[in-house]
């Protein structure tokens, strides 16, 4: 049988079944949220993505252009929450239509942070990064958000890969 015609609403993706970073590194989401050669749908769904910043530099500008282009929605808002950047932390943000939120740095914490990023969130879902996580593939969310759709889950989580010039040791 013939694959079906690209509408406007579908978008090609590469298989990613046997990628375990694609699918987080977790086999059994392989499984369940497999992306083959068909068409992913674009779902009619916005996911809030909160990122706590502070002089991201050159790797947040990295982290934001894989979010923006993350393939299977209509519509990914990302939340900027920043604590005094002094780098082009923010000017990245606002090149990319970030929503940015300005804190002191002295009014910032972890759960501050997040939780003023998820109070000014559209979005039917919310995802919470930080600033260098890299996601592993341009399938990586749609893959998370298939789990919470497909399951009777509230939360996903997915392994992380340290960046090959971290420093493990600091």
């Amino acid at each position: 049988e013939a694959a079906p015609e690209p509408s406007k609403d579908t978008e090609p993706s590469k298989d990613t079944s046997q990628d375990p970073v694609s699918s987080c590194g977790n086999p059994a989401m392989q499984e369940v949220a497999l992306v083959t050669e068909e068409f992913v749908s674009k779902e009619d769904t916005t996911i809030s993505v909160v990122i706590p910043t502070k002089n991201g530099g050159e790797d947040f500008r990295r982290v934001l252009a894989m979010l923006k282009n993350q393939k299977g929605f209509r519509n990914i808002e990302v939340i900027v929450v920043d604590s005094g950047s002094t780098d082009k932390t923010l000017e990245h943000a606002e090149r990319l239509e970030c929503k940015v939120i300005k804190i002191l740095p002295e009014e910032f914490s972890h759960s501050y942070a997040r939780n003023l990023g998820a109070g000014h969130a559209s979005g039917e879902y919310l995802l919470f990064t930080v600033q260098d996580a890299l996601p592993p593939s341009d399938s990586w969310l749609y893959e998370l958000f298939s789990v919470i759709k497909n399951n009777d889950v509230v939360a996903v989580s997915c392994a992380e890969f340290p960046w090959e010039t971290a420093d493990l040791f600091y």
